[in-house]
């Protein structure tokens, strides 16, 4: 979680005074691949989407995104790790 915030932190200040243009770059990209998902889309359901996109887009959310991914993903690590590093309690065993 620790390393989760100090990325987060990272992260809104990347992108809020040295990443301007990679959310820019991300936007288009965005958009370029909703029109490759679906090349019928009309022009409102596009704009809705894009909408959508910059709002999450935004230095904020991306920063909160950045922590609950690091946890997620701690979480997962951990319990993987586990798998391998658990120890069997054999103290049962010896008392039967």
């Amino acid at each position: 979680i620790f390393a989760g915030i100090i990325a987060a932190i990272f992260v809104y200040f990347f992108i809020t005074y040295l990443g301007e243009e990679y959310i820019e770059t991300a936007l288009e990209k965005a958009e370029e691949g909703m029109l490759e998902a679906r090349p019928d889309m009309s022009d409102d359901e596009l704009d809705m989407a894009l909408k959508w996109t910059q709002n999450m887009m935004k230095p904020g959310w991306i920063t909160i995104i950045t922590v609950f991914a690091a946890a997620f993903f701690s979480l997962i690590f951990a319990l993987i790790a586990s798998i391998f590093i658990k120890k069997e309690d054999k103290s049962l065993e010896a008392n039967v």
